[in-house]
């Protein structure tokens, strides 16, 4: 990400995995801001659809699912790229990395990220 200094919106319903990720972006001198779910999200970015340069999302954005989110995102004409971030489920359970797949479908998704449960529970 180079020196610039990115202007960076988190969605996760996590307050944990969502604090420790608005740290992280800190640490490394970016603008983080976090919400708690999908709906929190896209009231903000209506408000100033520039005021983000990253969207950082987790496939479960409370009350959507992150594809949904993204679909929303994009329906409303805001082009601000996004990432989605999933938790491995333990052995058993499916996993969401599949709506991450999802999201890759509408187009406005290039990559993701996936977090370790035992980090954030």
């Amino acid at each position: 990400m180079g020196n610039k200094r990115l202007r960076v919106l988190v969605v996760e319903p996590a307050t944990r995995f969502r604090d420790m990720v608005l740290e992280t972006l800190a640490n490394d001198r970016h603008v983080a801001t976090g919400v708690g779910s999908g709906k929190e999200a896209l009231a903000r970015l209506a408000e100033r659809g520039d005021a983000f340069d990253l969207v950082i999302t987790s496939t479960d954005a409370a009350g959507m699912s992150g594809v949904e989110f993204g679909l929303r995102v994009r329906k409303s004409g805001n082009r601000v790229p996004i990432v989605f971030m999933t938790v491995h489920r333990p052995a058993g359970e499916q996993l969401p990395v599949s709506n991450c797949v999802e999201a890759f479908k509408f187009g406005g998704t290039r990559n993701y990220i996936a977090a370790y449960e035992r980090l954030v529970a």
